[in-house]
């Protein structure tokens, strides 16, 4: 938790921001102190540390979203990027640049607006609010998101079996 709220302050001084909102971003800056504390079991020596906070965040992401919302309908935003829509987001940039980036996927605003996530004036909540539905989406396999915050269209995951190479 502490090296979450250490990189949004750092980013709040980076961009000048007052308001200091950690962010999924955020959560995944922290991820070397996430795997660090995982002790890791037999699973997780075939898929490694750093693949299991991930799933743990996305799922957490996903609970968390669900039990504020629902089952609302993001069909748009998922068809947007299944279209090839692809968005980058980063934790160094200020919220207000993350919401106008966050502008271009139809619908994401809209569905942060009607399910009451964030006041649309609030631009560091509604950055906060739009990385955990796309989060979540990710965590249903509907989107996908590299380490690098590229969030683009599902793909299907290869099974692979241990020791295969």
């Amino acid at each position: 938790m502490e090296n979450i709220v250490s990189n949004a302050e750092r980013r709040s001084i980076v961009t000048g921001e007052r308001e200091i909102v950690p962010r999924i971003a955020d959560i995944y800056a922290a991820l070397p102190a996430i795997t660090g504390k995982i002790e890791l079991e037999y699973e997780g020596e075939l898929v490694g540390g750093h693949n299991i906070a991930r799933e743990l965040i996305r799922r957490a992401a996903d609970a968390t979203f669900h039990s504020r919302t629902g089952g609302v309908n993001a069909d748009d935003i998922i068809m947007w990027f299944d279209g090839g829509g692809a968005l980058q987001v980063n934790d160094d940039v200020d919220s207000q640049a993350v919401v106008e980036g966050f502008r271009s996927v139809p619908g994401l605003l809209g569905l942060v607006e009607m399910t009451a996530l964030a006041e649309k004036r609030d631009a560091p909540v509604v950055a906060a609010a739009c990385e955990l539905i796309l989060e979540s989406l990710v965590a249903r396999r509907k989107i996908s998101r590299t380490d690098a915050g590229l969030y683009g269209r599902s793909h299907d995951e290869k099974r692979r079996r241990p020791y295969a190479d």
